[in-house]
């Protein structure tokens, strides 16, 4: 009786406790959310006008784009999740939430290395990149950038990819079911690829800037690495790559900081999903033909009985009708046996 009383108690305390961190993690979501809302807001809002005289801000107002849709496609079915251990929005937004999750996380990969590459062009022709940058060679680059994104997103709309609701972290991702070339070709052209090539930009970066530091390596005043022709132009291109290797490298270790745990345990627990799904089905496999096997046995067994039970029977039948003769011979003698004294008499 106490020791139930005592599992009672246990069983309410992690409830307890667990809606108590749901509550907490349900208040900072939401105060990151109206952060996140009104700041992306209030970019979009200021730069967009101002695309077409600087380009430049057309990476900004993408990333704020994207800031908005993960925050209300993302955040806010996460903090409807955290109301309750279960998923109660049903099948369709639970692909919503992987499509978006998914999109979001290749639509950074890719924001981050095309800061890279815009600090390298900016690095290493610094002469020609304001020349170079339009907005049109912009809007093709982020075309692409979605395009690449939603190809990678879209099979979890279609059911191409199936996902499911994860308890641990309150999200939709795809299961085990998920075919295996739809995940090493994602996780290589969205995640390894990507950030290889980022960091190729950043060692990049770290040359040139010290290029830049000390850009005359002879009596030569007129010569340095990309052929600028007066002593300002070097100064302020030496400024922009020292903030560009501070700032670079900064928001590229910090993504990797972010994102790299969340797709290693994404891949991880979907490979143990699947290890586990073949160990069920191989279980079930035997233990079917072993079920089968036994019933075989037992009806076999059961055949044994019936053909046991028959012998038996018989074996009675033969000794009833023994008994039955022999009853009849003794009434034979026993009536022999009265002739024989009548005739006497």
């Amino acid at each position: 009786m106490a020791s139930s009383s005592s599992g009672l108690n246990d069983t309410t305390w992690d409830s307890s406790t667990g809606e108590v961190g749901r509550g907490l993690a349900a208040c900072v979501l939401l105060i990151f959310m109206l952060v996140t809302l009104v700041g992306d807001a209030a970019l979009l809002v200021t730069l967009a006008p101002v695309c077409r005289r600087m380009p430049q801000n057309m990476l900004i107002v993408n990333k704020c784009a994207l800031g908005l849709l993960d925050c209300i496609f993302n955040m806010g079915l996460v903090l409807g999740s955290l109301t309750s251990p279960d998923w109660r929005f049903g099948r369709a937004l639970c692909k919503v939430n992987a499509f978006f999750m998914s999109l979001v996380a290749v639509q950074t990969s890719l924001m981050v290395l095309e800061f890279s590459l815009d600090r390298y062009l900016m690095l290493r022709f610094s002469s020609k990149y304001e020349l170079w940058i339009s907005s049109c060679r912009l809007s093709i680059i982020l075309v692409y950038m979605w395009l690449h994104s939603v190809t990678f997103s879209i099979p979890f709309i279609t059911d191409c990819a199936p996902s499911i609701f994860r308890k641990q972290l309150h999200i939709c991702t795809e299961t085990g079911q998920t075919p295996v070339a739809f995940v090493y070709t994602s996780l290589l052209a969205c995640y390894i690829c990507p950030a290889v090539i980022t960091f190729g930009f950043h060692i990049i970066h770290a040359r040139l800037f010290c290029k830049l530091q000390s850009p005359r390596k002879t009596d030569n005043r007129d010569t340095t690495f990309t052929q600028m022709s007066t002593e300002e132009i070097t100064e302020a291109c030496s400024q922009r790559s020292k903030h560009s290797v501070n700032l670079s490298p900064a928001l590229f270790i910090t993504w990797i900081i972010l994102e790299l745990p969340f797709v290693i345990t994404n891949y991880e627990a979907q490979r143990g999903r699947k290890y586990r799904s073949r160990q069920r089905a191989l279980q079930a496999d035997c233990t079917g033909g072993y079920v089968i096997h036994c019933q075989h046995d037992d009806d076999d067994d059961d055949d044994d009985d019936d053909d046991d039970d028959d012998d038996d029977d018989d074996d009675d039948d033969d000794d009833d009708d023994d008994d039955d003769d022999d009853d009849d011979d003794d009434d034979d003698d026993e009536d022999d046996d009265d002739d024989n004294d009548d005739d006497i008499n």
